[in-house]
């Protein structure tokens, strides 16, 4: 372990480039965080962090945070085939089951095609990660209330997004927002093994393949879903990602289906 190596990481997952957990190590995962992080910045893209990539990374740390463009703006990246055999080697698990899961439970596309990453902003849930004024000023304009409203969603969350931002702050507004291929909350950004809501929503705004990421590291956040998964025990897994009324929707038949299909041309 490095203490440069380690420095390295947590600036690179304090700016949305995530790493993987910071352990001073260089491996792949962080290779690719600074290849992304150079080409965010206009750099060679080697994925080895030299003078010019370090003196980026200071003057990010050194600029102010406001940089005109919405944290949920991303490249629009899609999922490649590659990105699949990828992430089913990197996290051990077969890639007809990550295929099946990203077919039924994720949302079709990562991205809207201004480039925003998919979104709902859930009021029910800034009024739980609120209070005091902050969660008054919120509740005055609609954007917070105390319990779940059937119905209570206009065509885009963005206007909503922005203006709670505006009021309280990115991170809550990140918080309250569902986000990408998984539609993971906000606030389940440290299973998804990001330090901040932001820095989740900054990174799945890189590509769809790191949304798909973020959603295979909460499914193995919770052992008993991830065990479901790797056994092939759809109904187990639907139960517990999809919640008790799973069953209603056919979740696990729709899973065990897919499974099936990319199994069969794997």
């Amino acid at each position: 372990m490095t203490t440069n190596v380690l420095d390295l990481q947590r600036r690179l997952l304090a700016l949305g480039f995530n790493p993987g957990t910071p352990d001073g190590i260089a491996g792949p995962r962080t290779k690719a965080a600074v290849r992304l992080f150079q080409i965010s910045e206009g750099l060679t893209a080697d994925g080895i962090a030299g003078p010019k990539t370090w003196e980026r990374l200071r003057a990010k740390e050194n600029a102010p945070q406001d940089s005109g463009a919405p944290f949920y703006m991303g490249t629009g990246a899609k999922l490649s085939a590659a990105d699949f055999a990828r992430l089913a080697a990197s996290h051990g698990i077969e890639e007809a089951k990550i295929r099946a899961v990203n077919e039924v439970e994720a949302a079709g596309s990562g991205f809207y095609a201004s480039g925003a990453v998919k979104c709902l902003y859930e009021p029910h849930i800034a009024w739980k990660m609120t209070s005091g004024k902050v969660r008054d000023a919120l509740a005055a304009e609609g954007l917070a209330y105390a319990k779940w409203k059937a119905g209570a969603y206009p065509a885009t969350s963005f206007v909503r997004i922005d203006l709670c931002t505006k009021i309280a702050g990115a991170e809550v507004a990140a918080l309250s927002t569902s986000w990408g291929l998984g539609q993971i909350m906000g606030f389940n950004h440290e299973a998804c093994s990001y330090p901040t809501a932001v820095a989740m929503v900054k990174d799945f705004a890189l590509s769809e393949a790191n949304q798909l990421e973020g959603m295979i590291r909460f499914i193995k956040a919770n052992p008993a879903m991830f065990a479901a998964l790797q056994r092939g025990d759809w109904a187990g897994f639907a139960s517990r990602y999809n919640g008790p009324g799973y069953a209603a929707n056919n979740y696990d038949s729709k899973l065990a289906a897919a499974y099936a299909r990319h199994k069969k041309g794997a």
